[in-house]
């Protein structure tokens, strides 16, 4: 049953990543505009993968108490914890892309279009990494 609401989370994080994603390439469109449509993606999406980390949390902390599992575990806390560390730092990210979106006089910066891609890339990983290390183990 544990298996069944860690692989719902995991779905619902990759599935909310995806949204961010889509949000943040729509977002870059909007040039100066990018902070404020990147507030609702932050206040929205990202709430929901930060749960849906804390529910695997929640189902492994029994097991692993210590939130260190042993190498032959396939679903292990350190990296639900390892989510939500690349979370903070896409979030930087998103704010160094705000910073950049008017830099310049209320416009864009030069290098606006690079950090806009740089946060997809990190939700592009992100997303590879909740597969591979939730959904995948945990489809069977």
């Amino acid at each position: 049953m544990s298996a069944i609401v860690m692989l719902g989370a995991a779905t619902t994080a990759v599935s909310a990543c995806g949204t961010a994603t889509a949000a943040n390439t729509a977002a870059g469109a909007l040039l100066a505009g990018y902070g404020p449509s990147m507030a609702v993606t932050l206040s929205t999406t990202f709430p929901v993968i930060s749960t849906s980390m804390g529910t695997i949390i929640a189902v492994l902390t029994p097991a692993f108490p210590l939130q260190i599992s042993p190498p032959y575990a396939k679903v292990r806390p350190e990296d639900a914890y390892g989510v939500l560390s690349d979370l903070a730092i896409i979030t930087a990210g998103v704010s160094s892309a705000t910073a950049q979106s008017i830099a310049a006089a209320g416009a864009p910066s030069p290098t606006f279009p690079t950090a806009v891609a740089d946060v997809n890339t990190k939700l592009a990983n992100l997303i590879s990494t909740i597969t591979m290390k939730f959904v995948t183990p945990l489809t069977f």
